[in-house]
């Protein structure tokens, strides 16, 4: 079950943390196979990212974003992938 209240907050913390540190915000799901649950939360994302149009907003299905990472490493791939938390 996924509600709207905890992802939105999930997602105005996200955007809080990119635009104080001057990141790309990517967010990340499976969205295009759990359409219900993951679904949901990227219509939040979506709709939270409406007062952070500053930040620059990315949507990457999960399996696609390890990848990158797992190709690419942590140290070389971070600031192409947008993982920058992710290596910390």
């Amino acid at each position: 079950m996924v509600e709207r209240g905890p992802c939105a907050q999930a997602a105005t913390f996200a955007f809080e943390i990119a635009r104080n540190k001057g990141w790309k915000m990517t967010c990340s799901s499976k969205h295009t196979i759990q359409r219900l649950t993951d679904g949901s939360f990227e219509s939040v994302v979506r709709d939270v990212y409406g007062n952070y149009q500053d930040v620059d907003h990315h949507v990457e299905l999960s399996d696609a974003l390890l990848a990158k990472i797992v190709l690419f490493g942590c140290r070389q791939g971070a600031r192409e992938v947008e993982a920058e938390f992710t290596c910390r």
